[in-house]
């Protein structure tokens, strides 16, 4: 998959050869081909295309630390994040598991979508070293809360066991 995101990024000519985006080139992207290579990209990251390796060193990143557009949109914001984000790879886990942010809702201006647009490549070109090394994957997912999208990572065996333990909550707390 790394390698993936990196000939998705060369074919589009939105990077140079040293892996910097080509704003220039980026700006002139119509909305046709921001759908296409966004497609492309939710694509080769989809979940489904995971071979999920279980480890209790593998995180799923919150929207907090994810570096998409929510909770901020703001490219500060977006920025400190995604600093916060490989401290906590470094840190914590072998390999943190983020969302795709390169998916669009059309409803907003054209100048606004190609803007939103080249600053998600500035994000991916960052993230690309660590995407390559196998620290961190982009993965594109149905839209899941963090609780569901955690229990989606965990073997079928601890998920049953999480079930159980909740049932016999709510059962406790039914009886009671």
């Amino acid at each position: 998959m790394e390698n993936l995101i990196r000939t998705l990024l060369d074919n589009s000519n939105l990077i140079n050869s040293d892996g910097k985006p080509l704003s220039e080139k980026i700006r002139k992207f119509k909305l046709s081909e921001i759908d296409i290579f966004c497609n492309h990209l939710t694509e080769i990251t989809s979940h489904e295309k995971y071979e999920h390796e279980y480890s209790i060193f593998h995180h799923a990143a919150s929207h907090a630390l994810g570096v998409g557009k929510y909770p901020c949109s703001s490219f500060n914001c977006r920025f400190e994040k995604l600093q916060q984000l490989f401290q906590f790879s470094a840190l914590y886990s072998e390999k943190v598991y983020i969302r795709n942010f390169l998916q669009y809702n059309f409803t907003k201006k054209k100048k606004d979508i190609v803007n939103d647009f080249h600053n998600d490549i500035f994000f991916l070109c960052l993230l690309l070293p660590f995407i390559e090394a196998g620290r961190i994957e982009l993965v594109s997912f149905p839209h899941y809360c963090p609780h569901c999208l955690s229990l989606y990572g965990i073997s079928e065996t601890n998920k049953k066991q999480y079930e159980d333990a909740c049932n016999g909550d709510i059962q406790f707390l039914v009886e009671s």
